[in-house]
């Protein structure tokens, strides 16, 4: 049942109707430990077997799209990324360097991903990773400067080893800062193998 304004207490105010507190305190919980106790969970998963992705080399990996992907005001982006082969149980640590060369914002981050094979030639990545956010001159104030990087793509093998993917990402800073508006990435990547 709603209260309306006539049956509150003099001097005070409705609370504001839409997303509250316990939204905030979610999507915190969320971006701090949601995509990690993820990542975590799929060591439970069996090994992969020979010429899955436990065979997978180190990959240096080029990617372009736009960045704040569903803001008004959109801005190219370049990332650079390293994936080492997996140290447990299909986990991959990564480092990541974005830079938004309109307005100069840049990000450097590290994490883990994880690999879903859905058959030989396509593939699943599933990544989050804290990292350092330089606003510069960018409209976009994320809120804080440490910032939380999750990450969805799909790609597949196209010659040699080499990926071509489409990539889907979202920074957070997770609660750490007053305010988090968040932001969405869009990216094309490539990834080139080598041991």
């Amino acid at each position: 049942m709603k209260t309306t304004n006539e049956q509150l207490p003099a001097g005070t105010m409705p609370a504001p109707v839409g997303p509250g507190p316990a939204r905030r305190t979610l999507v915190s919980f969320f971006h701090r430990r949601g995509i990690l106790a993820l990542l975590l969970a799929c060591t439970s998963l069996p090994l992969p077997a020979a010429g899955g992705n436990a065979a997978d080399p180190n990959y240096l990996v080029f990617s372009s799209g736009a960045g704040y992907a569903l803001a008004r005001s959109k801005a190219s982006l370049f990332a650079l990324e390293y994936r080492f082969r997996e140290n447990y149980r299909g986990l991959h640590p990564y480092l990541l360097g974005a830079w938004a060369p309109k307005d100069g914002a840049t990000y450097l981050g590290a994490g883990l991903l994880y690999n879903f094979e859905l058959s030989p030639r396509w593939r699943l990545t599933v990544s989050s990773g804290p990292g350092y956010y330089e606003r510069n001159h960018s409209p976009m104030d994320l809120g804080n400067t440490i910032e939380f990087y999750s990450n969805l793509e799909i790609s597949t093998i196209i010659r040699h080893g080499h990926r071509l993917g489409l990539s889907v990402g979202h920074i957070s800073n997770g609660g750490l800062g007053k305010h988090n508006p968040g932001s969405e990435t869009l990216r094309v990547v490539y990834a080139v193998p080598f041991r």
